[in-house]
Order: C-alpha cells, then sequence, then structure tokens
C-alpha cells in the first residue's frame, strides 16, 4: 500500500502548527507536539531534518522552541515530505540515483515516472498558507 509515512505526516502537521502562528513567532516543541498530538520523541528527530533542510530554526533558552524559516505561501507538502522522506519515487527506478537496466526495454516505466511527476505537480500545489485559510 502505497502510503504517506508517520515521520511525514508529523512533519506536515509540525509545518502547519508553525504556519498558524504569526509570523517569525517562536513556538515551544511541547506547544507542538501537544496541539498536533505528535509524540515528543518523535517531534525531537523530525524538527531535526526540517533545521537541516532549511524549513525550520531552533532557538534555544528558557523562550526557546522552534520557528519556521520559510513563509508559509512559498513553502508545499513537497518541500516538507521531501526533507523528512527524501526525494519522492513511487518506484526504485524513478529516482535519480537508481540505475535499472530495464529502464529502455521496461514496459511500466514511462507509466511510473509520468504518474510520479503528476503527484509531484500536486504535492507542489498545495502550499501551508491555502490549509490554514480554509479551516
Amino acid at each position: 500500500m502505497l502510503q504517506l509515512t508517520k515521520q511525514g505526516d508529523y512533519a506536515i502537521r509540525t509545518v502547519i502548527e508553525l504556519s498558524k502562528q504569526i509570523p517569525n513567532a517562536v513556538v515551544p516543541t511541547k506547544q507542538i507536539a501537544s496541539a498536533q498530538n505528535i509524540p515528543e520523541v518523535y517531534l525531537t528527530k523530525i524538527v531535526q531534518m526540517l533545521v537541516r533542510s532549511g524549513i525550520l530554526e531552533t532557538i534555544r533558552g528558557a523562550r526557546g522552541g522552534v520557528r519556521l524559516l520559510r513563509n508559509p505561501k512559498e513553502l508545499n507538502f513537497r518541500h516538507v515530505i521531501e526533507a523528512v522522506e527524501g526525494p519522492i519515487a513511487l518506484n526504485r527506478c524513478i529516482e535519480s540515483s537508481m540505475r535499472c537496466d530495464r529502464t529502455q526495454t521496461c514496459d511500466t516505466h514511462p507509466a511510473w515516472k509520468t504518474i510520479n511527476q503528476k503527484l509531484i505537480e500536486e504535492l507542489e500545489k498545495v502550499t501551508f498558507d491555502t490549509l490554514i485559510k480554509h479551516k
């Protein structure tokens, strides 16, 4: 079954929660975990991956927490999913780093490539500002 991992789901929910805040707000991770029902142990890992991707920034100290670095209008599902899951590829042969000897003769490769591209295009259409405006 093709489905988003918990890690991907929690990452999306983390960015949704931060997108709801005023710009540049520093939000404690406990608050994000509570608001989005995300176990804190998962949230710590997810925050680290989103920081490495340049989506979030962590602030230390008594008033510390997490801050969204990207504008929710420009940040989409693809950015966040790839930050925690890696490149989106419905089949191994679609991955750019994967070498497949059957690419030229494979009957399914063109279909997988098209479907994968359509999925990426749809994920790019979903920006975080659109999600929070529709509530």
